[in-house]
């Protein structure tokens, strides 16, 4: 996802709150892209310098949240192939932008990954 995009995205403050990390949730709209055009990432992780003193640390935040969203996704896309169907889902078709709070690093994976499970069922992703 480029800057301005993301930009335009948590300048609508339609955020999901949880205890770990704030989503922002949008449709992405397929008339925007050019014939030809890639269309870029449609998931942005932000970890700020003020939570995180150490890339190492900020890498290591942003590798749990892609790791558990990569987790996610298949179990759904594996074990609930009628469930897409039915809600006519396509993960592509959503951007989402996680940005990371100040407890973040207290957060055990598997928590993580009920938590992000339960945000994205609130914004019927999944």
């Amino acid at each position: 996802m480029k800057n301005q995009e993301i930009s335009t995205l948590i300048g609508q403050k339609r955020a999901y709150n949880s205890s770990s990390f704030l989503l922002y949730v949008s449709k992405f709209d397929i008339n925007n892209v050019k014939k030809g055009q890639k269309r870029s990432k449609n998931i942005a992780i932000l970890v700020s310098k003020k939570i995180f003193k150490t890339a190492v640390s900020r890498n290591k935040a942003r590798r749990m949240i892609r790791s558990s969203i990569n987790r996610i996704f298949s179990d759904i896309s594996e074990g609930n192939k009628s469930l897409l169907k039915e809600k006519k889902i396509q993960f592509n078709s959503y951007n989402l932008i996680f940005s990371l709070k100040k407890g973040f690093e207290k957060v055990d994976f598997k928590d993580l990954i009920v938590e992000i499970k339960q945000s994205l069922l609130k914004n019927v992703i999944i």
